[in-house]
């Protein structure tokens, strides 16, 4: 995980907390330093503001790979292909 991530309510689970989860469920913690690209810190927090602001060119920059989603496809209503515009429904 990132140097400065946390979890929870109130981003209240820091690295003691994120630590003895690992222990406790019996799985193996890295910290990494942070990154930067384009003397910019790279984070999911930016990654996913710049995808909710369609700007998804800057986004796959710094994934350093295509967008994606992985979503199982479900059956709609049928409109958009009524329609003309077929589209792909994604169980959420």
């Amino acid at each position: 995980v990132g140097n400065d991530a946390h979890l929870g309510k109130n981003r209240e689970g820091n690295h003691k907390i994120i630590s003895q989860l690992a222990k406790e469920l019996k799985f193996h913690l890295n910290y990494f330093a942070d990154y930067t690209s384009n003397q910019q810190k790279v984070s999911s927090s930016l990654v996913r503001g710049l995808i909710e602001k369609g700007n998804i060119k800057a986004a796959e920059a710094f994934l350093g790979r295509p967008y994606s989603i992985y979503q199982k496809v479900i059956q709609g209503s049928g409109k958009g292909g009524q329609l003309g515009f077929p589209t792909a429904n994604l169980s959420v």
